[in-house]
């Protein structure tokens, strides 16, 4: 996931990856399910972190067929794009990301904007 504030860019990356091109699977697996080599970690052990949000700032919560189809480049070029809610922000970021298809894997996003308590 990132963090992005409006005029400022980006603000933190965190990549989450178990191994070099392996993100973390957070995940309980069934006996039946597991194999020699297989990535799995417990929810409990799960990276926690928190950030002092502005109003405007945009949280990007993607799987890693977002990450691994997309770089920095394209990433801002869609966020900094004006006029677009959190929706047109997803599914410009799934455009892009099926384009280039670096690698052929899932593509999730979830785009959030940060707003104040009156705004809800």
């Amino acid at each position: 996931y990132f963090v992005y504030r409006p005029g400022a860019g980006v603000l933190f990356v965190s990549p989450m990856q178990e191994q070099f091109g392996a993100p973390n699977q957070l995940a309980v697996v069934p006996d039946r399910f597991r194999r020699d080599g297989a990535i799995e970690t417990p929810p409990s052990d799960a990276d926690t972190f928190e950030h002092d949000l502005e109003e405007g700032d945009l949280v990007v919560c993607a799987t890693d067929g977002f990450f691994d189809n997309l770089v920095s480049d394209d990433v801002l070029q869609v966020l900094e794009e004006k006029d677009k809610d959190e929706w047109d922000h997803c599914v410009s970021f799934m455009e892009a990301a099926l384009s280039v298809w670096r690698k052929p894997d899932d593509v999730s996003i979830i785009v959030a904007r940060a707003a104040t308590a009156s705004e809800q």
